[in-house]
Order: structure tokens, then C-alpha cells, then sequence
């Protein structure tokens, strides 16, 4: 078999030239190997090519979501900031109301009701993922949330003991 050669013969059908080629068996499987190496090295270029591409396109995506989310952040870190403001705004009317109930004034370490502490149910994440930044953000932002949650509900109770009181004041 080794000495056997294949003969291939071309003709043109419009033309009477004929070409004839012989090539041995090792030269047969020398030419399908390297086809078979070439059209790996095509294919396995091309799924490289294409991981890449979807890669790029969802980090792109990921970053524009980052982005957003941070911007969200600091709006909420906003609002927490004017709320704040609304809430001593109210502690202000409070002590006037108090004041025309009879009744003292609340201490202002009582009105911090208690800082510090765990985040509260406002973090149901994972902070060690974030990025260092969006970490300390995100904690700042949810101990005011916390802070700000328990000064409402002092409020709150503020308001009904000055209601209790008026109405007694009234009935009396």
C-alpha cells in the first residue's frame, strides 16, 4: 500500500487540456491533516473571538448597571439627608407642642435614640461584593435609615402623649 498512488485526473469540460496529479497515501494524510489543524485553529479562533465579544459586552453592561446603582445611592443618601432635616424641623414643633402641653422638653440624647449598632432589615446584600466605596455608602445610608426609623417612631409616641395630655387639659 505504501507504493500504491492515487491519480487524480482534471479535465475542463470546454477545454481538451487535461491535468493529471499522483499523490502518494503519506501525502494524502499529510493534506487532511492539516486541513483538519487548519479548520480547528479557525474554529477554536472563532469561539475565542465570540467569547470575547460577549464578555466585553456584558462587563460593558455590568459597569453601566454599577454606575447606576451608585447614582441611585447617592439620590437616596440625598433624600436621607433632607428627611434629616424634615425630622428636626418636627423635633422643633415637638418641644413647642410640649411646651404648650406642660410637659418637659425631650432630652437630645434621647433623641438620637440609640446610634450604632447592626444595619437594620435595609441591607439584604452581600457588602463584601461591593466595591469598597458603595460599601461605605451603602452602610452610611442604611444606619441613617435605622436612625431615622426609630426617631419617627419617637415621634410617634411623642405626639400621642401630647394628645393624651390636650385631651385631659381639654376635659379637665
Amino acid at each position: 500500500m505504501r507504493d500504491k498512488k492515487i491519480k487524480l485526473i482534471y479535465f475542463s469540460l470546454q477545454g481538451s487540456e487535461v491535468k493529471s496529479f499522483s499523490l502518494s497515501w503519506k501525502r494524502i494524510l499529510s493534506i487532511m491533516f492539516s486541513s483538519f489543524v487548519v479548520m480547528l485553529l479557525m474554529v477554536g479562533s472563532t469561539i475565542a473571538l465570540f467569547t470575547d465579544f460577549y464578555k466585553d459586552q456584558r462587563i460593558s453592561r455590568l459597569l453601566r448597571t454599577n454606575q447606576a446603582l451608585s447614582n441611585q445611592l447617592q439620590h437616596m443618601s440625598g433624600k436621607v439627608n433632607q428627611l434629616e432635616g424634615q425630622i428636626q424641623g418636627i423635633e422643633k414643633q415637638d418641644d413647642g407642642l410640649r411646651l404648650m402641653a406642660g410637659l418637659s422638653r425631650i432630652d437630645p440624647d434621647l433623641r438620637k435614640v440609640g446610634t450604632g449598632g447592626a444595619y437594620g432589615d435595609y441591607i439584604d446584600v452581600d457588602l463584601n461584593s461591593l466595591p469598597e466605596n458603595l460599601q461605605d455608602e451603602t452602610k452610611k445610608v442604611n444606619v441613617l435609615l435605622a436612625e431615622l426609623e426609630r426617631r419617627v417612631t419617637l415621634h410617634s409616641e411623642n405626639v400621642n402623649e401630647v394628645k393624651d395630655k390636650l385631651v385631659r387639659i381639654k376635659t379637665a
